[in-house]
């Protein structure tokens, strides 16, 4: 047999790699075809119907348990207190005043109905989804109390891709968690017994974030998550003067992340201003997680050991994350953002490393 020229062969190369994408189209029409098919077969109208009837039936039976649920904590609330919820310290401390075990363990809602993340917010304010939540009117705030006063927020809890805070669309799993984490440990590195303190943990640590920004944002957005599950004075005593909700956060609709900014003036310049920025939102975050700091000395441990071997806080390092003015965030975000900067005495914000 004669050998090919090279026109020859380039022609049969040619022939050969057509043929190849030909037949690799043909898989992939074929697939496309079988998924669609697939989808028609499994995912009708009637089916998706049958589905949204089925969460209204549980979401009228959420309610009434979550109605019965309050009227016996209404009871239980008028019962003299054993003690108060400044009586009760923090057991992260290296401290002798730490909480008692069996204190703690009572302190736990794990019996709180698993919707409470959606029916809670909208029982206390007078959030946007009312009408797909079918909740009344909440009480003028004057016969509200502080700790009963929730967010008005604009995550939509039908969809996991619109909630700001990517732990609150299970709040099922967030139910049996405990007020407080039993180690600062599963904040800084993960834990596989509590579902908040991992998750909270897992999204912080995508961002550029020191240990001690890391603990600080952490345990602030665990108490604060804990407190708008399940409205209570002692959850809602856990959480800083600085980090509970300004008029701003009860007026105005917004991202519950927002709610994680520890100043209340550039909180409020965020809820206002969000229209501008809620389509770049990650590069802001981005950078506000670059830029927001701790005043601690560079390089100093937040962990020490107790008497029984375990890792607690600093008891100095947690006073300052309780305090608005242990916080600090660099010029470059100002420079970057000076709108949200805007009517906050600068030089008190900007951070300088110690």
């Amino acid at each position: 047999m004669a050998e090919l020229s090279s026109a020859e062969r380039k022609r049969l190369r040619d022939r050969r790699a057509q043929q190849n994408l030909r037949d690799k189209k043909l898989r992939r029409i074929t697939e496309l075809e079988e998924r669609v098919a697939h989808c028609e077969s499994h995912h009708d109208d009637q089916g998706v119907q049958r589905l949204l009837e089925v969460i209204a039936g549980l979401r009228k039976q959420n309610q009434a348990l979550i109605s019965q649920r309050n009227d016996l904590k209404a009871l239980v609330n008028s019962w003299p207190d054993v003690a108060t919820p400044s009586e009760i310290s923090n057991p992260w401390l290296h401290d002798d005043r730490r909480m008692k075990p069996g204190l703690f363990l009572e302190k736990t809602h794990a019996g709180d109905s698993p919707d409470t993340m959606i029916s809670s917010p909208a029982r206390s304010s007078n959030t946007s989804k009312s009408g797909l939540l079918g909740v009344s009117t909440p009480p003028p705030p004057g016969n509200n109390p502080a700790w009963n006063r929730l967010p008005l927020y604009c995550d939509d809890f039908s969809d996991v891709r619109n909630v700001s805070l990517p732990w609150l669309a299970y709040p099922e799993r967030i139910a049996g968690c405990p007020d407080i984490p039993s180690s600062p440990l599963e904040i800084l590195y993960g834990t596989r017994t509590n579902y908040l303190a991992d998750t909270i943990h897992s999204t912080l640590d995508r961002r550029l974030l020191r240990d001690p920004e890391k603990m600080a944002m952490g345990l602030m957005t665990y108490h604060f998550t804990q407190w708008i599950m399940s409205p209570s004075p002692e959850r809602f005593e856990l959480v800083p003067s600085f980090m509970r909700p300004i008029p701003e956060q009860l007026q105005i609709s917004h991202p519950l992340a927002l709610a994680c900014i520890p100043w209340p003036k550039i909180r409020a310049n965020f809820i206002r201003q969000w229209h501008f920025y809620e389509n770049n939102r990650d590069v802001l975050f981005g950078m506000f997680a670059c830029c927001i700091k701790i005043r601690w000395p560079w390089g100093e441990s937040i962990l020490e050991r107790d008497e029984n071997n375990e890792l607690r806080l600093i008891k100095d390092f947690y006073k300052r994350i309780m305090s608005e003015d242990g916080w600090g965030i660099t010029s470059d975000f100002v420079r970057q953002y000076p709108g949200l900067a805007a009517g906050v005495d600068i030089d008190s914000i900007i951070y300088k490393m110690e």
